[in-house]
């Protein structure tokens, strides 16, 4: 069988657990971009922090290597779609923030392009399969979106959210065009049931069309039964 294969954990976590102003940057990062936890977020700070040690490393080869594995760092950026296409230096990969990085998970993407009114639905939409890439589903939220597929997030065909009728559909498209989630919603008739009557208490009241109110009639006081006569 062999000796099992010692697994390596692919997140650093902090060196130092109780740090206020690290805990509030966090905190405020995991709301803003609506991560689970901030496991979600360390995974992300570890890849930035392997590009900028890497790159801290080939400033001290020779000035060629350095150059050529430079070259090569800088183009797999490019497809990550984390830089732009042209000649990057040392300092351009070294001045990459988180931000970056989470700017570019397909949960960001759905909602910055208006598949999603929140952070926290297109969280849902990205699990429950209805977002796809190319036509191929994906149903992981910090999935990096590469370069070439920017501008092919759409819902997944089988989803029910796909068709133009379905009313999340037009809400949608009303909100990207600028007119507002509530636009799609006007027009349609109100299917709100009536207020039910809290347990113990009386039905609500309505007016009637001669103005009077419509309710439980009260008991008049000739139907109570006598204290003295069951005496």
């Amino acid at each position: 069988m062999g000796d099992p294969r010692r697994q390596r954990s692919k997140v650093a976590t902090p060196s130092h657990p109780w740090e206020k102003t690290r805990i509030q940057e966090e905190l405020q990062s995991v709301g803003e971009y609506g991560l689970r936890n901030k496991w979600e977020l360390w995974k992300h700070k570890t890849q930035l922090s392997r590009f900028r040690e890497t790159v801290r490393r080939l400033r001290g080869l020779a000035a060629e290597e350095g150059k050529r594995q430079l070259k090569d760092i800088v183009a797999r950026l490019i497809r990550m779609g984390l830089l732009t296409q042209g000649d990057h230096t040392f300092d351009d990969i070294l001045n990459l923030s988180i931000k970056d990085f989470l700017d570019r998970r397909l949960q960001t993407q759905v909602y910055k392009m208006g598949l999603a009114k929140t952070m926290s639905q297109a969280r849902q939409f990205i699990v429950h399969h209805h977002i796809a890439i190319d036509g191929q589903i994906m149903n992981s939220p910090s999935y990096l979106i590469l370069g070439k597929d920017e501008g092919k997030i759409a819902f997944a065909a089988w989803s029910p959210y796909a068709n133009k009728e379905h009313p999340i559909y037009q809400m949608m498209t009303g909100a990207a065009a600028g007119q507002g989630p509530q636009a799609a919603t006007e027009g349609r008739p109100d299917k709100r049931l009536p207020a039910r009557p809290r347990k113990g208490g009386r039905a609500p009241k309505t007016e009637g069309a001669e103005g009077e109110t419509e309710g439980e009639p009260e008991k008049e006081a000739e139907d109570l039964p006598d204290k003295d006569s069951e005496k």
